[in-house]
């Protein structure tokens, strides 16, 4: 599943046009803003894609991208105001009788080693789980943010080359509104 994921986060970089190195410690800041800051928000994120213009992906191509298995919201965005493609989507779902919010960030361009170091020195994780495959490496993070609990997923190249992608996701619980 994951090596469909990042086949298929390639692919559609690819109908986009050239690809910018973008630095690692921004491309962590857009996930750390969209994604881990304030936790997933299904509303906010879209609300964010419609007034910046972001290009609105099909659910087909995003269900690729949901960190969990049948969500039963999905919407996601191709991000015009970055020179590297990067791909935003947010899902909804409900896992063991909680509802749930995810959003993932997946981009290409990047060095995803450097990535990961700003992942490191600016939170707290707790490693979970990694997977180790031939072309990439599946980590999964649990970590208190903000007084919420979220888990964090990254995959990253086997082998990183200078520049290359990362697939992020953070999943938590929904919070409620006051």
């Amino acid at each position: 599943m994951t090596h469909l994921v990042v086949i298929l986060t390639m692919a559609i970089f690819c109908l986009v046009g050239p690809t910018h190195a973008q630095d690692a410690a921004s491309a962590f800041d857009f996930f750390g803003r969209h994604c881990l800051m304030d936790g997933p928000n299904f509303i906010r994120t879209g609300t964010i894609a419609q007034a910046r213009g972001w290009f609105p992906l099909s659910a087909d191509f995003l269900m690729t991208l949901a960190p969990m298995e049948n969500p039963e919201a999905i919407e996601g965005w191709l991000v015009g105001e970055r020179q590297q493609r990067t791909v935003v989507a947010v899902t909804r779902a409900t896992i063991g009788g909680k509802a749930v919010e995810a959003c993932t960030v997946a981009m290409s361009g990047i060095d995803s080693v450097g990535f990961a170091r700003s992942f490191f020195q600016r939170i707290d994780a707790e490693m979970v789980q990694e997977e180790r495959g031939p072309r990439h490496v599946h980590k999964l993070y649990s970590l208190i943010f903000r007084g919420r609990r979220e888990l964090v997923t990254l995959i990253v190249p086997a082998e990183p080359a200078e520049r290359s992608y990362v697939v992020g996701s953070v999943i938590a619980e929904t919070q409620q509104e006051n």
